[in-house]
């Protein structure tokens, strides 16, 4: 069975309504083509890995590695501690790549977001590298990043609801059934919102919640008087619902999630070293941890003393945890200091994540 050939793409010029003839395309590939962003990633990867290798460019130091750069497509966000010095070398390896590569990188719309450069050392840097200054917020990837946690609920959440009340006033004037409405929100306002929960793990007050639920009900029964419960419309269809989605319901599984990055022995995510960083124990042992062992700088972290406190609220009323729990750390316990000897340990288990599982018998009733 021969293999057949696969023909060149052609192409024809549209000009004043009078069309070309065909000729082959020899160089690039088609629009929506899936190989397009392949061969990108494949060009753009010696520039990222230029930077990861310059010892002019020190990064975000996490608990395994540093952090200097990181890229969605040709989006990329880097990570300066020594801003002047790596502003330098990162706009020489722009130069060098922009030569070999054929690309150029436009540096009035590219942006500089200060954390933590000294106002007189900022206003040195703004007069010698030709980026645009953010001086309060900057936008990556259609999350709006801040100097300090603390403002990203402000910066994120807030505006998504008048975003979501002029969309759905667009659609309120078309004709749509009970189940139509119901369609739309889940299509047109639910990927928004589970996005910013799943890159944005902040705390969310119960006011947001009820906005929320409110514009929610005010769309689907078309600004009258709603006739049947939330709670009755959230259920699934099988038992009489519409289904409205729960929105406290997608918040508390986004965060609980976190819980499953953290717990993961194989993962490789950059953020999970990055926000493990100078907590005095490992992440995944701090859901299993009694509370007094959970260190004071992971309990008032903005990000996982949140994800912390919404786990004790939910491990006994949901039933996800026993106490104490089978996954009870002994290594890296601070209630444990003696440890485990390295002999007994890699006996036990492989790895170093040591549990008590791992030497305690758990009886299990007989079928």
């Amino acid at each position: 069975m021969g293999a057949g050939l696969i023909p060149l793409p052609t192409a024809r010029i549209k000009v004043n309504g009078a069309l070309s003839t065909s000729f082959p395309i020899s160089n690039g590939t088609r629009q929506g083509c899936p190989l397009s962003p392949l061969l990108f990633t494949l060009s753009l990867e010696p520039f990222l890995e230029a930077v990861r290798r310059n010892p002019a460019i020190p990064g975000l130091q996490g608990v395994n590695r540093s952090h200097k750069v990181t890229a969605y497509a040709d989006d990329l966000l880097l990570f300066l501690t020594d801003a002047r010095q790596s502003l330098l070398a990162v706009v020489g390896a722009f130069e060098v790549y922009g030569k070999l590569a054929g690309l150029k990188i436009n540096m009035s719309k590219s942006e500089i977001l200060n954390v933590s450069v000294p106002d007189g050392e900022a206003v040195g840097i703004r007069d010698v590298f030709p980026f645009h200054w953010c001086d309060a917020k900057m936008k990556y990837l259609g999350t709006w990043l801040s100097p300090t946690l603390q403002d990203l609920f402000a910066l994120n959440f807030l505006p998504l609801l008048g975003m979501i009340r002029d969309d759905l006033k667009i659609w309120n004037t078309k004709f749509l059934s009970w189940m139509g409405r119901v369609a739309v929100f889940k299509m047109n306002v639910l990927p928004h919102i589970l996005y910013l929960l799943q890159t944005v793990p902040v705390t969310i007050p119960g006011s947001f919640f009820k906005s929320f639920q409110s514009e929610m009900i005010k769309f689907v029964w078309a600004g009258r008087k709603p006739r049947l419960r939330l709670a009755v419309l959230c259920r699934p269809k099988e038992a009489g619902g519409m289904p409205l989605p729960d929105l406290l319901a997608y918040y508390r599984a986004a965060q609980l999630n976190r819980l499953v990055d953290w717990s993961s022995a194989t993962g490789r995510r950059g953020w999970l070293d990055l926000e493990g960083t100078d907590l005095g124990v490992p992440l995944w042992t701090l859901p299993w941890l009694p509370h007094q062992a959970v260190p004071n700088a992971a309990r008032t972290h903005p990000l996982i003393g949140n994800t912390l406190r919404l786990w004790d609220r939910l491990k006994f009323s949901h039933a996800l945890s026993s106490s104490p729990s089978p996954l009870l750390p002994l290594t890296s316990n601070p209630l444990f200091a003696p440890g485990v000897r390295t002999s007994l340990r890699r006996h036990l288990v492989e790895g170093n994540r040591l549990l008590t599982m791992h030497v305690a018998h758990i009886p299990t009733l007989a079928a």
